[in-house]
């Protein structure tokens, strides 16, 4: 078994400088001493390009000396991204292609020429194929997904997972993967395929362009702070070790010592034991077959089995049953056209609203409106100001939705833009009062 462990280090624009300064310190900074002390291991790393400004920018460039140190030695490969962690399936292509270009011109001016991305990554794993065919068009030859993308079902396999209670994956309990899933149950399976780690695949009508499957149940087990021990990691993995095959972890590299504690330490053992063998993501081909063209199924990291079967294929970012996200989507194309189409109020105050509805776009805000069962309306209404201050400023007021409510301007964009963020803000706080918010969370399984 080769183990190829991705990571995806991140934080919104609008991050707390407490919380930065924490996950320098207990998660960026321990990951790459852990490196520098064992040369032997590899990683791919996603980078958003707003995380290297601000650890530049708020004192942190020990962390982008550090990493620009790996990625020179071999040990961290980069892939693409994104500048601000947009869910690219939901915007428009222009959209994703300014993302993507100004994420290249960050990572260019922190890793210089040794920025040389093979692979691409779609913040929070989203996948459509639209996505990935302009990802292809940027010369890209790679993209992860997660496992849920080969048939829309997830599987167990044969890991061990006797001395990790409670064990919880994706909205699935491990005792219901076991029964429903890997096909020990009474449900009909024989139409159940799940992906092969022996070889490789790639996207249908893509021309080589490789999928590849991120193991949803050992990710999950590292991210959810399951695995405490390297010795219990290896158990896990035990009745797999010897087979010819690969490990594709994908988690956020957070979680090793900030979301965790403790498994910065885990990881640090295990490459200390050189107990698996790493290798990058792009490496795989050196030992794995491209053997199978696939069409992956729209998804996320977090994709349930039942939300493929219903259609819902980003519940997290936009359930088909969630008048918030409606609202908040709404609000969003509003954003993205007031800046976009031409009829700007000034040429200095349409660059001022197009750097801002950049920023506007990262990802979080919607996830906080799931209530499935995360939720916080503080986040819900951070994300709905600054689109809604887009508006506003594309049309002239400078002073954001708050001039716009002082003049009760109520026509036009920057009328719609108040009336929508008004009713994202409203629509959240009857949520609550109904508790709507409560049982929406208790349906999450």
């Amino acid at each position: 078994m080769l183990w190829a462990n991705f990571m995806h280090i991140y934080q919104p624009p609008d991050q707390k400088r407490f919380i930065i300064d924490a996950v320098v310190r207990e998660a960026y900074r321990p990951i790459i001493s852990i490196l520098m002390d064992n040369p032997q291991a590899r990683i791919t790393m996603s980078i958003v390009g707003l995380l290297l400004k601000k650890l530049d920018t708020e004192g942190y460039r020990d962390v982008i000396d550090g990493l620009k140190t790996l990625v020179s030695r071999g040990q961290i490969e980069l892939t693409a991204g994104t500048m601000y962690h947009p869910f690219l399936p939901k915007l428009p292509d222009s959209e994703i292609v300014r993302q993507i270009n100004l994420n290249n011109e960050s990572q260019h001016f922190y890793f210089g020429s040794a920025y040389q991305p093979q692979g691409f990554y779609s913040p929070e794993a989203g996948y459509s194929y639209r996505v990935m065919e302009i990802a292809h068009s940027f010369g890209y030859r790679w993209t992860i997904v997660d496992e849920i993308a080969y048939s829309g079902f997830l599987s167990r396999r044969g890991y061990d997972f006797q001395h990790t209670p409670g064990f919880y994956s994706g909205g699935l309990d491990l005792e219901r993967i076991v029964g429903t899933v890997s096909g020990a149950g009474k449900g009909k399976t024989e139409k159940r395929r799940f992906v092969d780690y022996s070889k490789l695949y790639s996207i249908r009508g893509l021309h080589g362009f490789l999928v590849n499957f991120r193991e949803r149940v050992i990710s999950d087990a590292l991210a959810s702070g399951q695995i405490t021990t390297p010795e219990q990691f290896l158990e896990v993995l035990k009745p797999e070790m010897t087979k010819k095959r690969y490990l594709l972890t994908g988690t956020d590299g957070e979680a090793y010592g900030h979301h965790q504690k403790g498994l910065d330490h885990v990881l640090g053992q295990l490459y200390w034991r050189k107990a698996l063998e790493t290798v990058t993501i792009s490496e795989l081909p050196q030992h794995f077959p491209v053997a199978e063209e696939v069409e992956p199924i729209p998804s996320t990291w977090g994709t349930s089995e039942e939300e493929v079967a219903a259609r819902n294929y980003y519940a997290r970012w936009h359930h088909i049953d969630n008048e918030l996200h409606d609202k908040q989507w709404a609000l969003t194309d509003l954003a993205i056209h007031a800046v976009t189409s031409g009829t700007a109020k000034r040429k200095t105050v349409s660059a001022e609203a197009r750097k801002m509805l950049d920023e506007a776009l990262y990802s979080c805000h919607y996830w906080w409106a799931s209530a499935r069962p995360w939720w916080s309306i503080e986040l819900i209404e951070r994300g709905a100001r600054s689109l809604a201050d887009v508006v506003a400023v594309a049309e002239g007021y400078t002073g954001g939705i708050r001039e716009v409510e002082k003049k009760k301007e109520d026509k036009g964009r920057a009328g719609k833009a108040l009336r929508l963020y008004q009713d994202i803000v409203f629509t959240a706080f009857d949520w609550l009062r109904t508790e709507k918010v409560w049982d929406l969370s208790h349906l999450h399984k």
